[in-house]
């Protein structure tokens, strides 16, 4: 009875071993990217602003939702294949991380990031540009 019990929980334990591999496979089928991925303001510390375009590709299986890292609500969110692209207005003075994660599980399972650069970097000389020997 011992070994038959054991053998059942054997068992039980490679069904699940083998779901929880089937449900990590499903969320590396997810492809997301945006673009632009780069925000460029003129002068270091400006608002840089900018429509950007998410694209995704996922499984059919779950409800899914994107986020703005920062944010606890989300921007959007759809079923599997049914969603395949948003649009957002950037508005940011600083770099900002998306994710997709699956609907109401705090989990990231795909990410990018929108860089904010500057043509101009502050500089922390004198502004006036006299020199005094």
């Amino acid at each position: 009875m011992a070994v038959a019990m054991k053998s059942g929980v054997a068992k039980l334990c490679l069904i699940l071993a083998l779901l929880a591999n089937h449900a990590s496979a499903d969320d590396q089928q997810i492809e997301f990217g945006v673009k632009p991925d780069r925000c460029i303001a003129l002068h270091q510390g400006q608002t840089c602003y900018q429509k950007l375009k998410f694209h995704w590709r996922t499984p059919a299986s779950r409800e899914y939702c994107l986020f703005q890292l920062s944010e606890a609500e989300p921007l959007v969110c759809w079923v599997g294949k049914q969603q395949a692209s948003f649009v957002q207005e950037f508005k940011s003075d600083r770099s900002i991380i998306y994710q997709i994660r699956i609907k109401n599980q705090n989990r990231s399972l795909s990410a990018v990031k929108v860089k904010v650069a500057w043509v101009y970097r502050s500089s922390r000389k004198s502004a006036s540009g006299w020199r005094l020997f």
